[in-house]
């Protein structure tokens, strides 16, 4: 982004043959200490000689610079360090510097503000910097959707600070902040313009199809005729044989689909009847089974039946033959 590389540029001024007496004399502090006011000292000479918007510009840019310097160097978190007191010396050479050499008062700083106020400050100024490169066309959805999240962060300071010094599209001559009255910065519009682009990148745009044809056929014509004559030959046989391929790739689906599913019925039929089978084949042999087994009995019974005649015989004969005399009137 634009903003970025002012900024950088404020923070790699070269001090080296630059040194300002009260800046050497600066109490409490350290080399660190030194060397920063050098460099505000030093940014704060080259702006005066620029002139108008140019210096107010540059002023705005140096003024968040600072900011950024005194937050990152004197403070701890929210809360002011012990050596805030070189900060508040730091403000009073910037204002003293301003009033001698008739700088901007943008390049005043805000001695009465916050690493908060300051931030929120610096990201309104650098939105309205960074405006023409807030676009989706060129980046993909992801890109597009932290754009949409940043413009919606900024809203809210957009409208507090335009509503308070933006008049009919005009600044008020007193305001010193970095903010742009024309409507072309409205959040709101651009939000609903960013969204718009973010959705619209899902789905291929059937101009870009239409052009990268276009640019293909172009491109051949431009080797020669002949070769573009054939290249344009080409492309109808290319578009049959993907529709041939198309559509024999959907018979082969079919062809597979009926085979799968007759496996699937073929194995279902022949589960069912290896399960019922052996339930049948049992009740045969239970039959079978009995069948026999009475007609053995049978045999047996008429056997024992002749046994049993043929011993009360022999039975009856021994008892007569071994009881010849026997009366049987007791």
């Amino acid at each position: 982004m634009p903003a970025y590389q002012k900024y950088k540029k404020l923070g790699e001024v070269d001090i080296t043959d630059f040194n300002n007496d009260e800046c050497n004399k600066l109490e409490d502090s350290d080399d660190g200490d030194k060397r920063l006011c050098n460099q505000v000292m030093k940014n704060l000479s080259i702006l005066k000689d620029k002139q108008g918007k140019e210096q107010k510009d540059g002023c705005f840019y140096f003024q968040n610079w600072l900011h950024d310097q005194i937050k990152g160097k004197y403070y701890n978190g929210k809360v002011q360090s012990s050596k805030y007191s070189i900060a508040n010396r730091l403000f009073d050479f910037v204002a003293e510097d301003i009033l001698l050499n008739g700088i901007s008062e943008a390049c005043k700083g805000n001695s009465f503000g916050n690493p908060e106020t300051w931030k929120k400050e610096k990201d309104l100024h650098d939105y309205f910097e960074n405006f023409e490169n807030i676009k989706c066309k060129d980046s993909d959805r992801d890109e597009c959707e932290k754009y949409v999240k940043y413009v919606t962060y900024i809203q809210p300071m957009y409208e507090g600070k335009t509503d308070e010094w933006c008049y009919e599209g005009e600044l008020d001559p007193l305001c010193n902040l970095p903010i742009k009255c024309d409507d072309k910065y409205d959040t709101k519009g651009l939000v609903a313009e960013l969204k718009k682009t973010s959705t619209s990148l899902d789905i291929p745009s059937r101009d870009s199809h239409e052009q990268a044809f276009n640019a293909a056929t172009t491109y051949n014509s431009g080797i020669s005729s002949d070769a573009g004559h054939e290249s344009l030959a080409v492309v109808p046989s290319t578009l049959e044989r993907v529709s041939d391929k198309v559509d024999s790739n959907f018979i082969r689906n079919i062809i597979m689909a009926v085979a799968v599913l007759g496996t699937i019925f073929y194995l279902f039929y022949n589960s069912r009847s290896s399960r019922l089978e052996p339930s049948s084949r049992k009740r045969k042999q239970k039959k079978l089974f009995e069948h026999n087994y009475y007609e053995e009995y049978e045999k047996e019974a008429g056997m024992y039946d002749s046994e049993e005649t043929f011993l009360d015989s022999e039975m009856d004969r021994l008892y007569l033959n071994y009881h010849p005399d026997q009366d049987y009137n007791y």
